[in-house]
């Protein structure tokens, strides 16, 4: 089973990383303060990912069995805190493109993609630890996906401009 649960974990970083990355480039895609904003603490999420997987996959890879505790120290943010301020920031004239909104859907499915890993690895997993780690991934995907979506639907809802 080894040899899998290191795989899973290698895919796993790949797939946080991918998501940084996307999140890196999307900034740049952006006007929006707010949007950048957000596409940072999604990379500092993703971050925080990459870090707790690669430490996993060094104790895995070294012990050779799953780590007897796995320390879920991932940054806890209250996403709907964060949207609700920025909403007060942003105000009701937004100006934000097709392109822009793109971006958004595109991010969605990066998290969505990364949630159904998540819970199929946590089906997978053969140990419990390994089971929970993947089962809280899943969440915090989920999350990401929820925060993204607000961000989507407020900038659909009040400031796309369609002359782009």
């Amino acid at each position: 089973m080894l040899p899998q649960q290191i795989d899973v974990l290698a895919k796993a970083i790949e797939f946080e990383q991918e998501g940084k990355d996307y999140y890196a480039r999307a900034m740049g895609k952006t006007s929006h303060a707010q949007a950048r904003a957000m596409f940072l603490t999604l990379m500092e999420q993703e971050d925080n990912h990459i870090q707790l997987l690669r430490e996993i996959h060094a104790e895995l890879s070294k012990q050779g069995r799953w780590p007897a505790t796995v320390t879920l120290s991932l940054q806890q943010l209250d996403f709907k805190r964060l949207f609700t301020e920025a909403k007060q920031k942003i105000g009701d004239t937004v100006n934000f493109t097709t392109d822009e909104l793109e971006v958004l859907k595109l991010a969605m499915e990066l998290e969505a993609r990364g949630k159904a890993m998540y819970a199929d690895a946590a089906a997978q997993a053969s140990d419990a630890n390994e089971k929970q780690l993947y089962e809280r991934l899943a969440v915090e995907e989920g999350k990401h996906y929820d925060f993204i979506d607000g961000y989507y639907n407020y900038f659909a809802d009040k400031g796309l401009r369609m002359d782009e």
